[in-house]
Formats: structure tokens, C-alpha cells, sequence
């Protein structure tokens, strides 16, 4: 997923409703909502020295406050609304 500005965002960027679709077919009886599953992420993020959606730090702690949207395209065409974004970095990535 290109960030708008030349593709230059480090580490790995999604859609969290794709990330969300592929975890609930994989694991369907989890009963995890998307919500549930950023939570997590966020969490586990943390616990391992990665950074989730870090250009939004200064919102705050939590994986609401650092919400992060891009505009979704199929076949070049953007949807609206803009849909959320899950970022993740870690301190050894490459700065591109």
C-alpha cells in the first residue's frame, strides 16, 4: 500500500477491514471483532518494541487516539469514506 507521498512509509501498512477479513477466515470461531483485533495488535505491538501507527503518537496511547486514515481505491477509483489504516513500524526498519 503506497502513503500518498512517493511510497515512502517504512515498515507495513494495510487496510485494518482487509487485515480484519483474512484473520476471520483463517480463524472464524474466534468471535474477535475488528475493534477487538487492533486492540490486540496495539497490545502485542507494544509488548514487542513495534511501533503501531506512529506518525499519530502525539494522540495518544491507545489504538483509537492513534486512528489512522487513507482513502480505499479499487480500480482507481477512491471510496469514501476514508477508511482506517493500521501501521506498523519497528525501531530497526530502514528510513526510506
Amino acid at each position: 500500500m503506497k502513503d500518498g507521498k512517493g511510497d515512502k512509509t517504512n515498515g507495513t501498512m494495510c487496510f485494518s477491514h482487509n487485515l480484519y477479513q483474512d484473520f476471520d477466515k483463517k480463524c472464524p470461531d474466534s468471535y474477535m471483532t475488528e475493534t477487538e483485533m487492533k486492540k490486540m495488535l496495539f497490545d502485542m505491538c507494544k509488548d514487542m518494541g513495534f511501533e503501531y501507527n506512529p506518525t499519530m503518537k502525539g494522540n495518544g496511547d491507545s489504538p483509537n487516539l492513534r486512528k489512522l486514515q487513507k482513502t480505499y481505491f479499487i480500480d482507481g477509483i477512491g471510496l469514501k469514506p476514508q477508511k482506517q489504516v493500521i501501521h506498523i513500524t519497528h525501531p530497526s526498519d530502514p528510513k526510506n
